[in-house]
């Protein structure tokens, strides 16, 4: 699969219903990392969607790997198994923006 070029995770609901990181991408510190809790990841989420926004960098990962999986183990004739994996594909370029 690709690079990851999103913000590293672990992503966590911070401060002010924002999600921030434990590393900013460039890894650089800025001015808004005491008032969120950690760098700014996006603000304004509450509640079910923060949790799943947080968790986004490891679902990613276990999706992908889940597909690496259920592609190995599967055969060609798995009919599921190939739906699955076409949705794995279209949910992780949608992710990576490809």
């Amino acid at each position: 699969m690709s690079e990851t070029k999103h913000t590293p995770g672990p992503w966590t609901v911070g401060l002010h219903g924002a999600i921030v990181a434990d590393c900013p991408q460039d890894c650089r510190h800025d001015e808004h990392e005491q008032f969120y809790g950690g760098h700014f990841i996006c603000e304004s989420v509450g509640g079910p969607d923060a949790r799943l926004i947080a968790a986004a960098p490891e679902l990613l990962e276990a999706l992908k790997e889940c597909r690496f999986q259920l592609d190995y183990f599967a055969g060609p004739h798995d009919d599921a198994a190939n739906r699955a994996i076409l949705q794995a594909d279209t949910a992780i370029k949608k992710a990576e923006a490809q």
